[in-house]
């Protein structure tokens, strides 16, 4: 099984102060699920089926600075579309190694229920908790 899920947002802050930063985000999460099935000894061709599916989602994101290059950031979004629901939350913390870049660690919990109104036979009702490690890039 393998699994794609791009989550492009855009956001308003809301509030800018020093120290605390409150942000509204909002955008889409598109998904690729993909399976392959077969059987060694090769008896058939096997079994595949893929499915791609978009949903909106809308969010937010407090950010609480620690020092001047570290912070600590908590948010989530929810939304649906194609998806019966879709939602995440997350607490990270982040430190800036440049103007633009940031490293970020923590924790996320991510969940959807997937169930095509069809005759298409594809169930993805996934939660999906778990470590996270990565980069943002400010474009401003």
């Amino acid at each position: 099984m393998t699994e794609t899920m791009l989550t492009p947002k855009i956001g308003y802050r809301v509030a800018d102060d020093k120290r605390v930063k409150v942000d509204a985000l909002f955008g889409i999460r598109y998904w690729h699920v993909a399976t392959d099935f077969t059987l060694e000894p090769q008896v058939a061709n096997g079994f595949s089926q893929s499915v791609n599916w978009v949903d909106a989602v809308a969010g937010g994101r407090i950010q609480v600075a620690l020092s001047p290059k570290a912070f600590i950031a908590v948010g989530g979004d929810a939304g649906g579309g194609s998806a019966r629901h879709d939602y995440q939350a997350a607490g990270f913390f982040g430190y800036k190694i440049s103007r633009r870049w940031v490293l970020l660690g923590g924790y996320r919990y991510l969940s959807v229920n997937y169930r095509p109104t069809s005759n298409v036979q594809f169930v993805y009702d996934v939660d999906m908790p778990g470590l996270m490690f990565g980069a943002t890039f400010s474009i401003k």
